[in-house]
């Protein structure tokens, strides 16, 4: 069924399949064309629980940073199955969902992000869902920060997504600010 709806919509006239929809020479232009079809993704389209900006310190290596945050996602994938009763195992609709954006300015490389769990962890020894998340990604990171080579710290900051739909605009907007 899925890949008959991807072929039905593969054939529709649409601006990915025609470029003379919303074609520009202006890189301008082109810039705030992606920013609004990924705040439109990320407004309507993925729900989002949490944003988070993680910081690798003075000047990373990508790759390093690429392997972090990979590892960090496997990681709290698999603290998640800790804490859904009787799961031992996560099906692919289960797993977290990340949304990843790179920021290269001053010091170097940050990239903004966010997630969504489609199960939600039972949290009994925190006090709420994001202390959970918190402390998950504080302490797995501990562990990976060994792995970049120029010897910085990761740190992150957490936010929870607000049901006030200007605040959640002001973080897309501020996350994409390079795209435009």
């Amino acid at each position: 069924m899925k890949h008959e709806d991807e072929h039905f919509y593969g054939k529709q006239n649409t601006s990915r399949n025609n470029p003379l929809y919303m074609r520009t020479t202006s890189s301008y232009n082109q810039n705030c064309y992606i920013r609004e079809h990924l705040k439109d993704i990320l407004l309507n389209q993925f729900h989002w629980n949490y944003w988070v900006t993680f910081t690798f310190g003075y000047r990373p290596d990508l790759d390093e940073v690429e392997d972090i945050l990979y590892n960090l996602h496997y990681r709290l994938d698999r603290r998640l199955i800790k804490h859904v009763p009787q799961k031992n195992t996560l099906s692919v609709d289960e797993r977290t969902e990340w949304f990843l954006f790179p920021e290269l300015k001053g010091r170097g490389l940050h990239y903004h992000g966010f997630f969504k769990f489609n199960v939600k962890p039972t949290v009994t020894s925190y006090k709420d869902e994001w202390n959970w998340v918190r402390c998950a990604i504080e302490q797995n990171l501990s562990k990976l920060e060994s792995r970049l080579s120029n010897g910085g710290k990761v740190g992150f900051k957490l936010y929870n997504r607000t049901f006030r739909n200007l605040d959640d605009v002001k973080m897309i907007l501020y996350s994409m600010k390079e795209f435009g």
